[in-house]
Protein backbone atom coordinates (compact mmCIF):
# COMPACT_ATOMS: atom_id res chain seq x y z
CA UNK A 1 0.00 0.00 0.00
CA UNK A 2 2.92 2.17 0.67
CA UNK A 3 4.21 0.95 -2.26
CA UNK A 4 1.61 2.01 -4.20
CA UNK A 5 1.09 5.64 -2.32
CA UNK A 6 4.73 6.46 -2.84
CA UNK A 7 4.32 5.83 -6.90
CA UNK A 8 0.99 7.48 -6.94
CA UNK A 9 2.55 10.37 -5.48
CA UNK A 10 5.78 9.85 -8.09
CA UNK A 11 3.76 9.93 -10.91
CA UNK A 12 1.61 13.20 -9.47
CA UNK A 13 5.13 14.90 -8.86
CA UNK A 14 5.64 13.82 -12.74
CA UNK A 15 2.83 15.14 -14.38
CA UNK A 16 2.50 18.81 -12.14
CA UNK A 17 6.46 18.78 -13.40
CA UNK A 18 5.37 18.20 -16.71
CA UNK A 19 2.79 20.37 -16.79
CA UNK A 20 4.52 23.08 -15.43
CA UNK A 21 7.16 22.63 -18.37
CA UNK A 22 4.57 23.07 -20.60
CA UNK A 23 2.99 26.37 -19.37
CA UNK A 24 6.31 27.84 -18.78
CA UNK A 25 6.81 26.81 -22.67
CA UNK A 26 3.37 28.37 -23.54
CA UNK A 27 4.45 31.65 -21.39
CA UNK A 28 7.79 31.99 -24.09
CA UNK A 29 5.70 31.57 -26.91
CA UNK A 30 3.67 34.45 -26.48
CA UNK A 31 6.98 36.99 -26.67
CA UNK A 32 7.92 35.66 -28.81
CA UNK A 33 5.32 35.32 -31.14
CA UNK A 34 5.11 39.09 -30.44
CA UNK A 35 8.47 39.92 -31.18
CA UNK A 36 8.28 38.49 -34.59
CA UNK A 37 5.28 39.91 -35.45
CA UNK A 38 6.78 43.09 -35.04
CA UNK A 39 9.80 42.52 -36.81
CA UNK A 40 7.18 41.64 -39.59
CA UNK A 41 5.60 44.86 -39.13
CA UNK A 42 8.92 46.91 -39.03
CA UNK A 43 9.74 44.67 -42.59
CA UNK A 44 6.56 45.73 -43.75
CA UNK A 45 7.24 49.43 -42.72
CA UNK A 46 10.49 49.24 -44.23
CA UNK A 47 9.42 48.20 -47.47
CA UNK A 48 6.49 50.38 -47.92
CA UNK A 49 8.79 52.87 -47.24
CA UNK A 50 11.18 51.90 -49.68
CA UNK A 51 9.03 51.60 -52.19
CA UNK A 52 7.84 55.09 -51.48
CA UNK A 53 11.32 56.27 -52.13
CA UNK A 54 12.02 54.62 -54.99
CA UNK A 55 8.57 55.80 -56.45
CA UNK A 56 9.22 59.24 -55.38
CA UNK A 57 12.78 58.81 -56.73
CA UNK A 58 11.26 57.54 -60.45
CA UNK A 59 8.86 60.43 -60.10
CA UNK A 60 11.82 62.83 -59.68
CA UNK A 61 14.20 61.83 -61.96
CA UNK A 62 11.23 61.34 -64.69
CA UNK A 63 10.05 64.99 -64.34
CA UNK A 64 13.90 66.35 -64.16
CA UNK A 65 13.89 64.06 -67.11
CA UNK A 66 10.92 65.87 -68.74
CA UNK A 67 12.13 69.51 -67.46
CA UNK A 68 15.19 69.01 -69.65
CA UNK A 69 13.05 68.10 -72.38
CA UNK A 70 10.87 71.41 -71.93
CA UNK A 71 13.76 73.04 -71.61
CA UNK A 72 15.44 71.64 -75.17
CA UNK A 73 11.79 72.44 -77.21
CA UNK A 74 12.45 75.74 -76.01
CA UNK A 75 15.66 75.78 -77.69
CA UNK A 76 14.16 74.21 -80.72
CA UNK A 77 11.25 76.94 -80.57
CA UNK A 78 13.65 79.28 -80.71
CA UNK A 79 15.64 77.70 -83.76
CA UNK A 80 12.47 77.60 -85.53
CA UNK A 81 11.27 81.18 -85.59
CA UNK A 82 15.27 82.08 -86.22
CA UNK A 83 15.04 80.21 -89.37
CA UNK A 84 12.74 82.91 -90.82
CA UNK A 85 13.34 85.96 -88.27
CA UNK A 86 17.36 85.76 -87.56
CA UNK A 87 17.51 89.20 -89.05
CA UNK A 88 14.41 91.03 -86.93
CA UNK A 89 15.50 91.75 -83.44
CA UNK A 90 11.95 92.71 -82.81
CA UNK A 91 11.43 89.15 -82.98
CA UNK A 92 13.30 87.42 -80.62
CA UNK A 93 14.82 90.24 -78.52
CA UNK A 94 11.57 90.67 -76.51
CA UNK A 95 8.67 88.29 -77.42
CA UNK A 96 7.13 86.98 -74.26
CA UNK A 97 3.79 85.81 -76.28
CA UNK A 98 6.38 83.32 -77.30
CA UNK A 99 9.06 82.84 -74.84
CA UNK A 100 7.08 83.18 -71.45
CA UNK A 101 6.20 79.94 -69.62
CA UNK A 102 5.06 78.53 -73.01
CA UNK A 103 3.37 75.11 -72.33
CA UNK A 104 4.90 71.92 -73.66
CA UNK A 105 2.67 69.35 -71.85
CA UNK A 106 0.07 68.44 -70.06
CA UNK A 107 -2.95 65.86 -69.76
CA UNK A 108 -5.31 68.68 -69.44
CA UNK A 109 -4.32 70.62 -72.32
CA UNK A 110 -5.82 71.02 -75.83
CA UNK A 111 -3.91 70.86 -78.36
CA UNK A 112 -4.14 74.76 -79.43
CA UNK A 113 -2.62 75.36 -76.22
CA UNK A 114 0.62 73.83 -76.45
CA UNK A 115 3.80 76.05 -77.12
CA UNK A 116 1.49 78.96 -75.79
CA UNK A 117 1.40 80.54 -71.98
CA UNK A 118 -2.63 80.53 -71.71
CA UNK A 119 -4.20 79.45 -68.12
CA UNK A 120 -4.92 76.07 -67.84
CA UNK A 121 -8.31 74.58 -66.25
CA UNK A 122 -10.06 77.25 -64.15
CA UNK A 123 -7.81 79.96 -63.78
CA UNK A 124 -4.87 77.45 -62.25
CA UNK A 125 -1.92 78.07 -64.03
CA UNK A 126 0.16 76.44 -61.63
CA UNK A 127 -0.06 73.21 -58.95
CA UNK A 128 -1.33 70.81 -61.89
CA UNK A 129 0.61 68.42 -63.50
CA UNK A 130 2.23 70.44 -66.57
CA UNK A 131 5.84 71.34 -68.23
CA UNK A 132 6.96 74.59 -69.62
CA UNK A 133 10.09 76.26 -70.63
CA UNK A 134 10.85 79.89 -70.26
CA UNK A 135 13.77 81.69 -72.79
CA UNK A 136 15.46 84.14 -70.42
CA UNK A 137 17.85 86.77 -70.90
CA UNK A 138 19.98 89.17 -69.25
CA UNK A 139 19.32 93.45 -70.15
CA UNK A 140 21.98 94.69 -69.85
CA UNK A 141 20.91 98.49 -71.20
CA UNK A 142 18.42 99.05 -67.47
CA UNK A 143 19.17 97.53 -64.39
CA UNK A 144 15.43 98.29 -63.41
CA UNK A 145 13.98 95.56 -65.89
CA UNK A 146 14.57 92.35 -64.03
CA UNK A 147 14.58 90.13 -66.87
CA UNK A 148 13.44 89.66 -70.42
CA UNK A 149 11.83 87.11 -72.34
CA UNK A 150 14.43 86.96 -74.93
CA UNK A 151 17.85 86.01 -76.14
CA UNK A 152 21.23 87.87 -77.33
CA UNK A 153 22.86 87.95 -80.10
CA UNK A 154 26.37 87.56 -79.85
CA UNK A 155 27.21 90.18 -82.78
CA UNK A 156 26.07 92.45 -79.75
CA UNK A 157 29.63 91.73 -78.03
CA UNK A 158 33.14 92.40 -78.61
CA UNK A 159 35.16 89.41 -80.05
CA UNK A 160 38.33 88.78 -77.93
CA UNK A 161 39.64 87.08 -81.06
CA UNK A 162 39.69 90.27 -83.39
CA UNK A 163 39.46 93.56 -80.61
CA UNK A 164 42.24 95.71 -81.39
CA UNK A 165 44.31 96.68 -77.62
CA UNK A 166 42.31 100.01 -78.06
CA UNK A 167 38.81 98.31 -78.38
CA UNK A 168 39.88 96.06 -75.53
CA UNK A 169 41.26 98.48 -73.41
CA UNK A 170 37.76 101.15 -73.91
CA UNK A 171 35.66 97.74 -72.44
CA UNK A 172 37.92 96.18 -69.78
CA UNK A 173 38.17 99.84 -68.05
CA UNK A 174 35.65 100.27 -66.51
CA UNK A 175 34.38 97.20 -65.50
CA UNK A 176 38.04 95.74 -63.12
CA UNK A 177 38.10 96.35 -59.91
CA UNK A 178 40.20 98.61 -58.38
CA UNK A 179 44.18 97.44 -58.32
CA UNK A 180 43.77 95.68 -61.08
CA UNK A 181 45.91 97.42 -64.51
CA UNK A 182 43.69 97.36 -67.61
CA UNK A 183 46.45 97.32 -69.88
CA UNK A 184 48.09 94.23 -68.09
CA UNK A 185 45.22 91.99 -68.60
CA UNK A 186 45.11 93.46 -72.62
CA UNK A 187 48.92 92.78 -72.91
CA UNK A 188 48.24 89.00 -71.19
CA UNK A 189 45.72 88.46 -73.94
CA UNK A 190 46.86 89.54 -76.68
CA UNK A 191 49.66 87.29 -75.34
CA UNK A 192 47.42 84.77 -75.65
CA UNK A 193 45.57 84.77 -78.65
CA UNK A 194 48.79 85.97 -80.48
CA UNK A 195 51.26 83.17 -83.11
CA UNK A 196 54.28 83.78 -81.46
CA UNK A 197 55.99 83.30 -77.71
CA UNK A 198 57.35 86.67 -77.41
CA UNK A 199 55.46 88.04 -74.40
CA UNK A 200 54.50 92.16 -75.01
CA UNK A 201 55.29 94.63 -72.16
CA UNK A 202 53.05 93.45 -69.31
CA UNK A 203 52.51 90.39 -70.72
CA UNK A 204 52.74 86.61 -70.03
CA UNK A 205 53.99 83.85 -72.60
CA UNK A 206 54.37 80.17 -72.08
CA UNK A 207 57.85 81.40 -69.95
CA UNK A 208 55.49 82.59 -67.15
CA UNK A 209 52.66 79.84 -67.65
CA UNK A 210 55.48 77.07 -67.29
CA UNK A 211 56.63 78.74 -63.84
CA UNK A 212 52.87 77.89 -61.84
CA UNK A 213 52.53 75.22 -59.78
CA UNK A 214 50.61 73.75 -62.31
CA UNK A 215 52.12 74.88 -65.12
CA UNK A 216 50.71 74.77 -68.76
CA UNK A 217 51.60 76.61 -72.24
CA UNK A 218 50.17 79.67 -74.03
CA UNK A 219 47.42 78.59 -76.55
CA UNK A 220 49.08 81.17 -79.11
CA UNK A 221 45.76 80.54 -80.75
CA UNK A 222 42.15 82.30 -81.11
CA UNK A 223 40.11 81.71 -77.58
CA UNK A 224 37.66 78.55 -78.21
CA UNK A 225 35.57 79.81 -75.69
CA UNK A 226 35.32 83.27 -73.71
CA UNK A 227 35.62 81.02 -70.19
CA UNK A 228 39.31 79.85 -71.64
CA UNK A 229 39.82 83.87 -70.44
CA UNK A 230 40.12 82.53 -67.21
CA UNK A 231 43.41 80.64 -68.01
CA UNK A 232 45.12 84.07 -68.85
CA UNK A 233 47.25 85.71 -66.15
CA UNK A 234 45.31 88.21 -64.46
CA UNK A 235 42.10 87.07 -65.14
CA UNK A 236 39.86 85.47 -62.59
CA UNK A 237 36.32 84.76 -61.58
CA UNK A 238 35.82 88.20 -59.93
CA UNK A 239 36.99 89.81 -63.31
CA UNK A 240 35.11 87.29 -65.74
CA UNK A 241 31.59 87.12 -63.70
CA UNK A 242 31.62 90.23 -61.80
CA UNK A 243 29.58 90.03 -58.92
CA UNK A 244 26.95 87.93 -61.35
CA UNK A 245 27.95 84.33 -60.16
CA UNK A 246 24.27 82.85 -61.14
CA UNK A 247 25.30 84.19 -63.99
CA UNK A 248 20.88 86.19 -64.48
CA UNK A 249 22.08 89.89 -64.91
CA UNK A 250 19.69 90.37 -61.22
CA UNK A 251 21.40 91.59 -58.47
CA UNK A 252 20.11 89.01 -55.60
CA UNK A 253 20.87 89.79 -51.79
CA UNK A 254 24.07 87.73 -51.97
CA UNK A 255 25.65 89.50 -54.02
CA UNK A 256 25.13 93.16 -52.32
CA UNK A 257 26.44 91.76 -48.57
CA UNK A 258 29.54 92.67 -48.54
CA UNK A 259 31.84 89.63 -47.52
CA UNK A 260 29.49 88.11 -45.79
CA UNK A 261 27.99 85.70 -48.10
CA UNK A 262 29.71 84.55 -51.59
CA UNK A 263 30.78 86.10 -53.69
CA UNK A 264 32.52 88.90 -52.18
CA UNK A 265 31.06 91.87 -53.59
CA UNK A 266 31.00 95.66 -53.09
CA UNK A 267 28.00 96.37 -51.19
CA UNK A 268 27.25 99.19 -53.63
CA UNK A 269 23.80 98.54 -54.91
CA UNK A 270 24.69 98.42 -58.46
CA UNK A 271 25.43 94.92 -60.30
CA UNK A 272 28.79 94.46 -61.70
CA UNK A 273 28.15 92.01 -64.47
CA UNK A 274 32.01 91.75 -65.57
CA UNK A 275 33.19 91.01 -68.47
CA UNK A 276 30.84 87.75 -70.02
CA UNK A 277 28.35 90.31 -70.46
CA UNK A 278 29.98 91.92 -73.14
CA UNK A 279 32.30 89.67 -74.66
CA UNK A 280 32.39 86.63 -77.16
CA UNK A 281 34.01 84.63 -79.56
CA UNK A 282 31.41 83.66 -81.64
CA UNK A 283 30.55 86.71 -83.99
CA UNK A 284 30.68 86.41 -87.90
CA UNK A 285 28.96 87.88 -90.57
CA UNK A 286 28.98 86.35 -94.32
CA UNK A 287 29.04 88.95 -97.07
CA UNK A 288 25.45 87.95 -98.25
CA UNK A 289 21.97 89.67 -98.24
CA UNK A 290 19.05 88.96 -95.77
CA UNK A 291 17.75 86.35 -98.08
CA UNK A 292 20.81 84.68 -98.25
CA UNK A 293 21.52 85.91 -101.79
CA UNK A 294 25.40 86.72 -103.18
CA UNK A 295 25.97 90.25 -102.83
CA UNK A 296 26.99 92.90 -105.90
CA UNK A 297 30.29 93.89 -106.00
CA UNK A 298 30.40 97.39 -107.41
CA UNK A 299 34.23 97.36 -107.74
CA UNK A 300 33.95 94.25 -109.85
CA UNK A 301 33.68 94.32 -114.11
CA UNK A 302 30.99 96.27 -115.11
CA UNK A 303 28.96 93.52 -117.01
CA UNK A 304 28.93 91.37 -114.10
CA UNK A 305 27.65 94.56 -111.52
CA UNK A 306 25.04 95.56 -114.01
CA UNK A 307 23.85 92.28 -114.43
CA UNK A 308 23.65 91.84 -110.65
CA UNK A 309 22.14 95.06 -110.11
CA UNK A 310 19.23 94.71 -112.80
CA UNK A 311 18.16 91.50 -111.15
CA UNK A 312 17.39 93.97 -107.84
CA UNK A 313 14.19 95.39 -107.80
CA UNK A 314 14.72 99.04 -106.51
CA UNK A 315 11.70 101.33 -106.50
CA UNK A 316 13.23 103.89 -108.14
CA UNK A 317 14.22 104.67 -112.01
CA UNK A 318 17.81 104.93 -112.66
CA UNK A 319 19.48 103.85 -109.90
CA UNK A 320 21.21 101.37 -112.06
CA UNK A 321 23.11 103.46 -114.19
CA UNK A 322 23.58 105.85 -111.32
CA UNK A 323 25.15 103.34 -109.37
CA UNK A 324 27.50 102.33 -112.44
CA UNK A 325 28.26 105.96 -113.80
CA UNK A 326 29.14 106.79 -110.33
CA UNK A 327 31.20 103.90 -109.88
CA UNK A 328 33.97 104.28 -112.58
CA UNK A 329 33.55 107.91 -112.51
CA UNK A 330 35.11 108.20 -108.95
CA UNK A 331 36.61 104.79 -108.59
CA UNK A 332 38.11 102.64 -105.76
CA UNK A 333 39.99 104.90 -104.39
CA UNK A 334 37.27 107.96 -103.96
CA UNK A 335 34.49 105.75 -102.99
CA UNK A 336 34.70 105.44 -99.36
CA UNK A 337 31.70 103.92 -98.64
CA UNK A 338 27.86 102.61 -99.75
CA UNK A 339 26.78 106.00 -97.41
CA UNK A 340 29.17 107.69 -100.48
CA UNK A 341 26.08 106.31 -103.32
CA UNK A 342 23.16 108.29 -101.03
CA UNK A 343 24.92 111.79 -101.84
CA UNK A 344 24.89 113.83 -105.03
CA UNK A 345 28.02 112.12 -107.29
CA UNK A 346 29.40 112.93 -110.87
CA UNK A 347 28.02 110.88 -113.66
CA UNK A 348 29.29 111.36 -116.55
CA UNK A 349 31.05 114.51 -115.83
CA UNK A 350 27.86 115.65 -114.57
CA UNK A 351 27.05 115.95 -110.84
CA UNK A 352 24.02 113.93 -110.22
CA UNK A 353 21.63 114.03 -106.97
CA UNK A 354 21.03 110.33 -106.14
CA UNK A 355 17.97 108.24 -106.42
CA UNK A 356 18.47 105.62 -103.87
CA UNK A 357 15.50 106.60 -101.72
CA UNK A 358 13.27 105.27 -99.22
CA UNK A 359 13.35 101.31 -99.16
CA UNK A 360 15.71 101.50 -101.72
CA UNK A 361 18.43 102.74 -99.57
CA UNK A 362 17.80 99.78 -97.01
CA UNK A 363 17.79 97.42 -100.36
CA UNK A 364 21.01 99.06 -101.76
CA UNK A 365 23.05 98.57 -98.47
CA UNK A 366 21.72 95.14 -98.17
CA UNK A 367 22.00 93.68 -101.41
CA UNK A 368 25.32 95.44 -102.71
CA UNK A 369 28.74 95.46 -101.17
CA UNK A 370 32.64 96.82 -101.64
CA UNK A 371 34.43 93.99 -100.03
CA UNK A 372 35.02 90.95 -101.93
CA UNK A 373 36.07 89.11 -98.59
CA UNK A 374 33.54 86.54 -98.29
CA UNK A 375 33.25 86.48 -94.50
CA UNK A 376 34.33 88.56 -91.22
CA UNK A 377 34.72 88.23 -87.77
CA UNK A 378 34.30 90.52 -85.00
CA UNK A 379 31.65 93.12 -86.59
CA UNK A 380 29.67 94.93 -83.62
CA UNK A 381 25.81 95.01 -84.64
CA UNK A 382 24.78 98.50 -83.94
CA UNK A 383 21.10 97.28 -83.63
CA UNK A 384 21.60 95.49 -80.20
CA UNK A 385 25.38 96.31 -78.78
CA UNK A 386 24.87 98.24 -75.24
CA UNK A 387 26.72 101.54 -74.80
CA UNK A 388 29.71 99.95 -73.30
CA UNK A 389 30.60 97.75 -76.52
CA UNK A 390 29.44 100.82 -78.77
CA UNK A 391 31.86 102.42 -77.21
CA UNK A 392 34.60 100.21 -78.73
CA UNK A 393 33.92 101.17 -82.02
CA UNK A 394 36.97 103.14 -83.40
CA UNK A 395 36.01 106.22 -85.15
CA UNK A 396 32.49 106.30 -83.90
CA UNK A 397 31.54 109.63 -82.15
CA UNK A 398 30.80 110.13 -78.52
CA UNK A 399 28.11 111.87 -78.97
CA UNK A 400 26.63 109.39 -81.39
CA UNK A 401 26.48 106.73 -78.99
CA UNK A 402 23.25 108.43 -77.25
CA UNK A 403 21.82 109.22 -80.70
CA UNK A 404 22.17 105.65 -81.69
CA UNK A 405 20.86 103.97 -78.95
CA UNK A 406 17.37 106.41 -79.03
CA UNK A 407 16.75 106.26 -82.44
CA UNK A 408 17.09 102.26 -82.90
CA UNK A 409 14.21 102.12 -80.13
CA UNK A 410 11.96 104.07 -82.48
CA UNK A 411 12.80 102.04 -85.69
CA UNK A 412 11.08 98.83 -87.03
CA UNK A 413 13.02 95.73 -87.31
CA UNK A 414 13.26 95.15 -91.04
CA UNK A 415 14.82 98.84 -91.16
CA UNK A 416 17.12 98.07 -88.55
CA UNK A 417 18.37 94.91 -90.83
CA UNK A 418 20.81 97.20 -92.36
CA UNK A 419 23.15 100.18 -91.35
CA UNK A 420 21.85 102.33 -93.66
CA UNK A 421 19.70 104.30 -90.61
CA UNK A 422 22.98 105.22 -89.11
CA UNK A 423 22.75 107.83 -92.25
CA UNK A 424 19.56 108.22 -93.13
CA UNK A 425 18.54 108.94 -89.49
CA UNK A 426 21.36 111.49 -89.79
CA UNK A 427 23.26 110.03 -86.92
CA UNK A 428 26.61 109.77 -88.83
CA UNK A 429 27.48 111.76 -91.88
CA UNK A 430 28.98 109.62 -94.73
CA UNK A 431 32.60 110.37 -93.88
CA UNK A 432 31.68 109.22 -90.03
CA UNK A 433 30.25 106.27 -91.58
CA UNK A 434 33.04 105.39 -93.88
CA UNK A 435 35.73 105.58 -90.41
CA UNK A 436 33.36 102.71 -88.96
CA UNK A 437 31.70 100.88 -91.77
CA UNK A 438 34.17 98.21 -91.94
CA UNK A 439 33.40 97.28 -87.49
CA UNK A 440 29.92 97.36 -87.83
CA UNK A 441 26.65 95.22 -89.02
CA UNK A 442 23.01 96.03 -88.43
CA UNK A 443 22.41 91.53 -87.93
CA UNK A 444 24.09 88.78 -86.31
CA UNK A 445 23.85 85.20 -87.11
CA UNK A 446 25.13 83.55 -83.66
CA UNK A 447 22.65 83.51 -80.69
CA UNK A 448 22.86 82.54 -77.16
CA UNK A 449 20.04 80.87 -76.27
CA UNK A 450 19.47 80.39 -71.79
CA UNK A 451 15.95 77.92 -71.52
CA UNK A 452 14.48 76.84 -68.33
CA UNK A 453 12.65 73.81 -68.00
CA UNK A 454 10.01 73.86 -65.05
CA UNK A 455 7.57 71.65 -64.24
CA UNK A 456 4.10 73.68 -62.75
CA UNK A 457 3.79 70.71 -60.23
CA UNK A 458 6.74 70.54 -58.32
CA UNK A 459 10.05 72.70 -57.73
CA UNK A 460 12.02 70.80 -60.43
CA UNK A 461 13.82 72.58 -63.08
CA UNK A 462 16.64 72.38 -65.70
CA UNK A 463 18.52 75.42 -67.00
CA UNK A 464 20.26 74.97 -70.70
CA UNK A 465 22.47 77.64 -72.04
CA UNK A 466 23.15 76.81 -76.18
CA UNK A 467 24.82 78.95 -78.35
CA UNK A 468 23.45 78.49 -81.79
CA UNK A 469 25.20 79.54 -85.11
CA UNK A 470 22.53 80.31 -88.51
CA UNK A 471 23.62 78.90 -91.64
CA UNK A 472 20.81 80.45 -93.86
CA UNK A 473 17.80 78.55 -92.56
CA UNK A 474 19.46 75.83 -90.74
CA UNK A 475 20.58 76.33 -87.03
CA UNK A 476 23.85 74.90 -86.18
CA UNK A 477 24.91 74.33 -82.21
CA UNK A 478 28.21 75.93 -81.41
CA UNK A 479 27.82 76.13 -77.63
CA UNK A 480 25.78 73.19 -74.59
CA UNK A 481 26.18 73.98 -71.70
CA UNK A 482 23.89 72.82 -68.38
CA UNK A 483 23.56 75.69 -65.67
CA UNK A 484 21.33 74.07 -63.72
CA UNK A 485 24.01 73.59 -60.95
CA UNK A 486 23.64 77.49 -61.04
CA UNK A 487 20.41 77.40 -59.41
CA UNK A 488 16.72 78.54 -60.72
CA UNK A 489 17.94 82.32 -60.49
CA UNK A 490 15.30 84.10 -62.47
CA UNK A 491 11.74 84.55 -61.40
CA UNK A 492 9.73 82.60 -64.24
CA UNK A 493 6.77 82.86 -62.24
CA UNK A 494 4.39 85.47 -62.11
CA UNK A 495 3.91 88.92 -63.25
CA UNK A 496 7.09 90.07 -65.83
CA UNK A 497 9.47 91.70 -63.94
CA UNK A 498 8.39 90.67 -60.60
CA UNK A 499 11.49 89.75 -58.30
CA UNK A 500 10.93 86.92 -56.91
CA UNK A 501 14.29 84.09 -57.64
CA UNK A 502 12.59 81.34 -56.02
CA UNK A 503 10.27 78.91 -57.71
CA UNK A 504 7.56 78.32 -55.86
CA UNK A 505 4.39 76.15 -56.47
CA UNK A 506 0.37 77.27 -55.54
Amino acid sequence: MREHMHKTVAIDHGVFRHVGRCGARRGLILPIMLVILLLLALLSASFAFQVQADYSAGRAMSDRLQCRMAAEAGVQRVMFLLRSKWADPDAWYHNPELFDQALVWSPDAAPEDIGKPELLGDNARYGQYAFRFSIIADDPFDDEIDIRFGITDEASKLNINTASAGQLMRLISPLVPEGVEPAELVAALLDWRDQDNEPQEAGAESEYYQSLPVPYRAKNAPFDTVEELLLVRGFTGQILYGEDYDRNGLLTTNEDDGELSFPFDNGDGVLNRGLLSYVTVYSQEYNVSNDNQQRVNLFGKEATVREGLEEIEFESDGVVDFIIGATRQHGTEVTLSLADYLQPRIVHNTLTESPIRGNDVATFFDRCTLDATPERRGLINVVTAPPLVLRCIEGLPEEAIELVVQKRAALAGPIKATTAWLVTEEILTPADYAEIQNQITGRSRQFTVESIGFADHSGVYCRLQVIVNMRGPLAQTVYYRDLTKLGLAFPIRGEEGERSLVLQTE
